[in-house]
């Protein structure tokens, strides 16, 4: 998944690609989903996509948690 969440520099250093982590950070700072099924399916749907595997073909798992604090 390297090359859907990272991009290479021209000295070769790669660095995050903002807009896909901006908009999962994003996603995951809402708190809960109000529809947690429509909220996986949209995300499958990403992940296994054409344009998904155009630009990757290493493994697109996505683990995701956040902490309950009050």
């Amino acid at each position: 998944m390297l090359d859907l969440t990272m991009q290479r520099r021209p000295d070769g250093i790669y660095e995050p690609f903002e807009p896909f982590h901006r908009r999962l950070f994003r996603r995951l700072e809402s708190g809960p989903p109000a529809r947690p099924l429509e909220s996986y399916l949209q995300l499958r749907g990403l992940l296994r996509s054409p344009q998904t595997g155009a630009r990757t073909d290493d493994d697109v798992t996505i683990v995701s948690a956040s902490a309950l604090t009050g």
